[in-house]
């Protein structure tokens, strides 16, 4: 048997191992420091106060089974492993817990093995953390627009309001914004970033028909969906 290559086959793995286990530690620990309360003083969204409508919207639209999965929904599964044999990029939706991979490790690199990883990881993490935990750092996180990292900022620019105070029309739009995130053109045709503040959401979808169609078009559609999942959620 030619062994010429197992050394370096060895290495390689041990190599890949050693990078799982950084990003693992460097994600526990940043999590970990998301939910300490001691640092977290003046914070308004806590681990007490996720149980809000905000929360429950985001949860709806973007990753409703969150607390019944182990990080990755099994039936992604067989779709990753199809797109890894056409050699075609990764697509489909990612569990929060993969979402919040990504945004710690800031690896958003559009191939196979990112995903394999990200997956490897979402999945780890549910064994050292509790859901509350991770949902907790996803909202402190997420990218809303320019400006705009984690529900406070967005929350508090957008309307001038605290997450928990948020009417159901401003808390859908905000839930909306992490799909579509509000473009920097947008920001930029108001001329002063002050004045993208304390607005019905009626409002910045209107005025974002002028510089920016496309993303308001989507972003419209997206708030409706997310009102009547809510919606519905509230009756079923």
């Amino acid at each position: 048997m030619d062994t010429r290559y197992a050394p370096r086959l060895d290495l390689s793995i041990k190599r890949r191992l050693r990078a799982l286990n950084w990003d693992l530690d460097q994600i526990v620990e940043e999590v970990k420091f998301d939910s300490d309360s001691t640092v977290w003083t003046a914070s308004s969204v806590t681990l007490k106060s996720l149980d809000i409508d905000v929360v429950h919207m985001i949860l709806l639209i973007e990753d409703r089974r969150f607390f019944r999965h182990l990080g990755f929904e099994l039936r992604a599964l067989p779709r990753l492993v199809k797109r890894a044999f056409k050699r075609q990029k990764p697509g489909g939706i990612s569990t929060l817990d993969q979402q919040l991979v990504r945004i710690i490790t800031n690896r958003r690199e559009r191939t196979i093995s990112r995903k394999v990883r990200e997956t490897i990881l979402a999945a780890a993490i549910n064994s050292w953390l509790s859901k509350d935990e991770l949902l907790l750092s996803y909202l402190k996180r997420s990218y809303f627009g320019r400006g705009l990292i984690g529900l406070e900022a967005a929350s508090n620019h957008l309307f001038k309001k605290e997450p928990d105070q948020l009417s159901t029309n401003e808390a859908a739009f905000i839930a909306s914004l992490l799909a579509r995130p509000i473009p920097g053109v947008v920001v930029d045709c108001l001329n002063d970033f002050s004045l993208l503040t304390a607005r019905r959401p009626e409002e910045y979808i209107g005025m974002a028909r002028v510089c920016a169609p496309t993303w308001a078009i989507a972003v419209r559609a997206r708030y409706l969906y997310t009102l009547k999942l809510f919606s519905d959620s509230k009756e079923s």
